[in-house]
C-alpha cells in the first residue's frame, strides 16, 4: 500500500491597507481638513470616494462632484491619482476657488 502525498500551494496576498488622505473643503479657509481612509474593499471606484467624501465634508454646495489638488487645483479624475498622505479641496459644481 502506497501512502500517498499531496501538495497545496498556499499564496499569500498581500495585506490590503488603506489610503489615508486630507481634504478640505473649496474656498473655506477655517475650516479644518477631514482626513479620510480609503479601504480598497469599500471604496472601489471614484463615484464611491465622493460620495464618502460628501457625507464627511458636508459641502455648503451640496453634494461633492470634484476634487482637486491644493496647490494648483488640478481635477482629480480616478482612483489611481490618489496618493496615500496627500492633501485635496473637495467641491461641488463651482470651480477651484484658490486661496491666498
Amino acid at each position: 500500500m502506497a501512502a500517498s502525498t499531496s501538495t497545496t500551494t498556499v499564496t499569500k496576498l498581500p495585506p490590503i491597507h488603506g489610503i489615508h488622505i486630507h481634504v478640505y473643503r473649496n474656498g473655506d479657509r477655517h475650516y479644518k481638513p477631514r482626513r479620510f481612509t480609503i479601504n480598497p474593499k469599500q471604496v472601489r471606484n471614484f463615484d464611491a470616494l465622493l460620495n464618502l467624501v460628501t457625507v464627511g465634508v458636508n459641502s455648503r454646495s451640496g453634494a461633492i462632484r470634484n476634487i482637486y489638488t491644493p496647490t494648483f487645483g488640478h481635477k482629480i479624475h480616478d482612483m489611481t491619482a490618489i496618493q496615500h498622505g496627500g492633501n485635496y479641496v473637495a467641491g461641488g459644481s463651482e470651480k477651484f476657488i484658490r486661496l491666498q
